[in-house]
């Protein structure tokens, strides 16, 4: 009795216990390789090329060399630009490029409108829809007359700008040294003595009023504000010394003075003025033939004439 229940207990135990179904497995697709940058199997003499044209020139140009090192043929089937001033160029259109063969994108920017430094790009398309870049930077020369007008326009809000950042290559290192006559023609004949000379530079070879050494030494140490004329001496943030400065005075009243107005240079010199040229002698009066005479006494009667008939 005891056994059939033993064995009736294992059956409903062994009926109880929940059958486990293992899961089906679930095999991943194989992965699709990478596809294959047809294009970067070529060898570009350079991605990125640099042009700086000289002034009035229309166009710049750029030749790109490209070599198929590959085993296998490389097809390029069209470019496109960034812009439609730049043009580019295949030898043929699809062009095919068997392998070790090379050749050359020609590249042409119209500067027509342009200034400064700009960029343009060259997408270059395989038959597969892969491309490449090729870049391009333009440096182009400034405009003198723009150039001269924003020098212009910075001397005019800041008359010392003239001898900060870039300007100081014309206005400041030329003149390191000098004194008198060359340092004039460095650091004061740039501006006074251009030609064409701007309008708003002073021509001192046609002064409009009386100047002396007081003069002189006011405007080249100091400078004039609301003007472009820059104060040069180191006290008002220009690049010359007092030694400079006053060999400067001494030049231009030597030089540029309308009007003889004596000044004194403080500590250096004190100049005198030439001397005034002497007047001219006026030859003695000729005595009259009659003596002077009081107010309503007659005249004398005639003297005899000299001449005889």
């Amino acid at each position: 009795m005891a056994l059939i229940a033993v064995s009736g207990f294992s059956a409903f135990v062994a009926e109880a216990q929940p059958v486990t179904t293992l899961p089906n497995p679930v095999v991943q697709p194989a992965s699709a390789p990478a596809p294959v940058n047809t294009l970067m199997k070529l060898s570009w003499d350079s991605t990125l090329k640099e042009t700086s044209p000289k002034p009035g020139q229309p166009t710049a140009d750029f030749v790109f060399n490209v070599k198929n090192g590959s085993s296998e043929e490389i097809i390029i089937d069209h470019v496109q630009t960034s812009c439609g001033c730049t043009v580019a160029k295949l030898p043929s259109q699809p062009w095919k490029l068997t392998p070790g063969t090379n050749g050359q994108v020609n590249v042409t920017v119209n500067l027509a409108g342009k200034q400064g430094t700009f960029y343009k790009t060259v997408f270059v398309y395989a038959t597969n829809g892969q491309k490449i870049d090729l870049n391009l930077k333009v440096n182009m020369p400034e405009n003198p007359e723009m150039s001269r007008l924003r020098n212009q326009q910075l001397a005019m809000a800041d008359h010392q700008s003239v001898f900060k950042g870039d300007c100081a290559r014309c206005h400041v290192d030329p003149a390191k040294g000098l004194m008198g006559a060359p340092l004039y023609a460095k650091a004061c004949g740039i501006c006074h003595e251009a030609y064409p000379r701007d309008s708003k530079v002073t021509n001192l070879h046609a002064m409009s009023h009386p100047t002396n050494l007081d003069f002189w030494k006011q405007i080249i140490a100091n400078g004039k504000q609301n003007t472009m004329m820059p104060g040069f001496s180191s006290a008002a943030g220009g690049p010359l010394t007092e030694g400079q400065v006053d060999s400067l005075v001494v030049y231009c009243y030597e030089n540029f003075t309308t009007v003889a107005t004596p000044g004194k240079l403080p500590g250096q010199i004190t100049p005198t003025e030439p001397p005034p040229s002497p007047a001219t002698a006026l030859p003695p009066p000729v005595p009259s033939l009659y003596p002077a005479r009081s107010p309503g006494v007659p005249l004398p009667p005639p003297l005899p004439s000299p001449i005889k008939n």
